[in-house]
């Protein structure tokens, strides 16, 4: 409930331009970070900084984390598509276990950047970041920055939006054929799904 409040409030063009100055501020999470979930993770910028304190909370995304804590099990191998800072790369790395892998899709150089470091200030060898987007096709294609925050770029085109060309991966091309990623709801190995 107060995460669709705040979703509805975060979409009015008042809060948008304050998020927008705001980012422009120095911020406090690129020196000190925040501890949520039992990880410490670093933030950029102070959209990003706040959206880790909410979870930190516990209000904002605890249905997600709880559902991803459900399904996930030692030695499952997961896909974080538009991994952003990592925080859900992180924790399906803990579920996962050392038996297990997790690939961090992100393609934003910035927050690819703090991908990496979010992963190396927690100790995690079973993820790899990988500084792509997810698509139905393999090759180059945009990236439309939001200029509001940075957990809100997309590669569908936007007139409103700076873009810069990034690479993109289909999951079928990236993966092996007899490479498994498990997806399936009941938490059982699935098979490979560009859906992930």
């Amino acid at each position: 409930m107060i995460e669709d409040v705040l979703f509805d409030i975060g979409e009015t063009r008042f809060v948008q331009r304050c998020v927008s100055l705001i980012n422009r501020l120095p911020c406090p999470g690129s020196r000190f970070p925040i501890s949520a979930y039992g990880h410490r993770l670093y933030a950029p910028k102070n959209d990003r900084y706040l959206s880790l304190w909410l979870r930190k909370l516990g209000l904002s995304e605890a249905f997600e984390c709880t559902m991803i804590s459900q399904l996930c099990r030692p030695g499952m191998f997961a896909a974080d598509v538009g991994a952003n800072l990592g925080f859900y790369s992180l924790l399906l790395a803990r579920l996962v276990g050392p038996t297990g892998r997790v690939w961090a899709f992100e393609p934003d150089s910035l927050n690819f950047a703090w991908l990496q470091k979010n992963i190396a200030a927690n100790g995690y060898s079973n993820i790899t970041a990988v500084n792509k987007a997810v698509g139905a096709a393999s090759g180059k294609q945009g990236l439309y920055l939001s200029d509001i925050h940075t957990g809100d770029h997309h590669t569908y085109p936007s007139d409103q939006r700076k873009s810069v060309l990034i690479e993109a991966v289909a999951l079928d091309d990236f993966f092996s054929p007899d490479q498994r990623i498990d997806s399936d709801q009941d938490g059982h190995p699935g098979r490979r799904s560009t859906s992930a």
